[in-house]
Parts: C-alpha cells; sequence; structure tokens
C-alpha cells in the first residue's frame, strides 16, 4: 500500500562507452540491490527514465 509512505525516484546508471556513435549501443541499467535496500527500509522505489 502507498499510503503514507514516502517514494524515492531511482535514476539508472548508463554506460556510454559509444566509440561508434551508435545510439543503440548506449545502456541504461537500474541498481536492483539499491532499489531492494530502499524497498527493506519501508519505502516505494520508482524507476525514472528520460
Amino acid at each position: 500500500m502507498i499510503k503514507n509512505k514516502p517514494v524515492i525516484g531511482i535514476i539508472p546508471t548508463y554506460n556510454l562507452k559509444n566509440e561508434e556513435n551508435d545510439p543503440y549501443v548506449d545502456q541504461a541499467k537500474f541498481v536492483t540491490m539499491y532499489a531492494k535496500k530502499v524497498k527493506e527500509s519501508g519505502v516505494i522505489p520508482i524507476g525514472l527514465l528520460e
């Protein structure tokens, strides 16, 4: 239940080692361990993307 619980937005980490300038090579991923620890503390994690 979301009522009366804080919500924290989690921004993904980026891998921008794109030497060929190909936009499909860039990667964004969420650190699941961080989201798990946030949830265990009673906070609701929400993934944020651009």
